[in-house]
């Protein structure tokens, strides 16, 4: 295909995998996670581990890894964020200020400088 011809896809309309269960569409990822806890769970519970906190724990894990793959986050998901903020502290030397010099031609330059009222007080 010829570099004229192809254009990128709008943020919007790219299309994300999804399943669809009993009528509703859900993203294909949570239901990954959704199962995987499951899975781990059951496992769990079968190899002798009290079911209650076992279901709480990863019923609370899932939960926070789904929110925070789902999220969006200024129009960017959270994967991209946190990309960005990392690249953007590694960045050595982009954050420190440094002096500004600036030459002035004579005409410029002010013929009287001006004090202040404290640097008149300190004179006298």
């Amino acid at each position: 295909m010829e570099p004229m011809l192809s254009a990128q896809v709008p943020r919007n309309l790219r299309i994300h995998a999804s399943l669809q269960i009993a009528g509703i569409r859900v993203p294909l990822g949570s239901f990954v996670i959704a199962l995987g806890a499951l899975l781990i769970g059951g496992i769990a519970i079968v190899t002798g581990a009290d079911p209650a906190p076992t279901i709480q724990r990863l019923t609370c894990a899932a939960a926070i890894v789904i929110g925070l793959r789902e999220a969006r986050f200024w129009g960017y998901g959270s994967g991209t964020l946190l990309l960005m903020l990392c690249t953007a502290l590694l960045r050595p030397g982009q954050l420190e200020l440094r002096p500004l010099l600036v030459d002035l031609p004579p005409e410029a330059a002010p013929t009287e400088v001006p004090q202040l009222r404290w640097h008149q007080k300190l004179e006298e």
